[in-house]
């Protein structure tokens, strides 16, 4: 119950603009992009079973689809709550922006 609300709290933007950017968006995503490049790498080196990688690689691509609308909702709530400086939440407003787009990106390249 209270991992569930803690991820509302998240979603709704009540940490701070910098833990919601830097910890939970910007740091999994490199994590996951991370293991997406190891798994890829193993399978053209042929240290990898190509049938385990094509698994892996469909499980991290799910857990990206999943998680960078969450990511990017809490970053957006987090900016509009912001009460510091004006220049971080619109920075933070424009890496939403581009987020959604790379997303959108993505989603267009993996249906067509």
């Amino acid at each position: 119950m209270h991992c569930l609300k803690v991820f509302i709290r998240w979603l709704k933007g009540d940490y701070s603009l910098s833990f919601t950017y830097w910890i939970t968006a910007i740091l999994p995503s490199m994590m996951m992009g991370l293991f997406f490049y190891t798994l890829n790498y193993q399978m053209l080196h042929a240290t990898i079973d190509i049938d385990i990688s094509g698994y892996l690689s469909l499980l991290v691509m799910l857990l990206y689809i999943i998680y960078t609308p969450l990511s990017l909702c809490a970053v957006l709530c987090s900016a509009m709550k912001y009460n510091g400086l004006i220049l971080w939440k619109i920075l933070a407003l424009i890496i939403v922006v581009r987020g959604v787009f790379y997303y959108f990106q993505i989603i267009v390249d993996i249906v067509f």
